[in-house]
């Protein structure tokens, strides 16, 4: 079954990022752990113990070969990362900016018609219109739905940042006119 919302393949590109972030810190940690146990195996394990020395060489095994690893765990999380911002930043531009400026266009259109009888035209209309409450809350929408390469706080702020933007402008829409 396809899910026909529009921040559906961001949010699904951004929870597999997630969870390739999760993957990498829990290995790392996975890796702290069993040096640690290493290291005390080693410090103070009865090395004429079978069981000892078949986990002090379980050990030295996984310590030796875990950090061939890493790198593959680090592009997967790099590459998650470029999915999930290139998702988004598609999302913006395919939904999210062209329904914020229509609906930005329609909002200054329908400002300016009501303002015109009482401030009439030219300059002084246009700034009337531009510092209305609906027209400045429908231009931060904006800051949002502008396509980044190095999102600020990382691509889930940024995602989460648009996300908001596109709830909100939802709701705006929604709203009568």
């Amino acid at each position: 079954m396809k899910n026909n919302s529009p921040t559906h393949t961001f949010e699904t590109r951004l929870a597999t990022h997630h969870a390739a972030k999760k993957s990498l810190a829990d290995s790392l940690a996975l890796a702290e752990s069993k040096g640690a146990r290493f290291k005390e195996l080693a410090a103070a394990g009865d090395l004429e113990d079978r069981a000892v020395i078949a986990e002090l060489i379980e050990l030295q095994m996984f310590n030796a070969l875990f950090p061939t690893r890493i790198p593959a765990l680090e592009q997967n999380v790099l590459d998650s990362e470029n999915a999930a911002l290139e998702s988004v930043n598609d999302f913006i531009m395919e939904h999210l900016g062209p329904r914020s400026r229509a609906l930005l266009a329609m909002t200054r259109a329908s400002v300016a018609k009501q303002l015109s009888p009482l401030i009439g035209a030219g300059q002084s209309l246009d700034l009337a219109v531009t510092q209305s409450l609906p027209v400045r809350e429908l231009e931060r929408l904006s800051v949002p739905s502008q396509t980044v390469s190095q999102p600020c706080g990382g691509v889930g702020a940024h995602a989460d940042r648009v996300l908001s933007a596109w709830n909100r402008l939802l709701e705006l829409e929604a709203q009568p006119a």
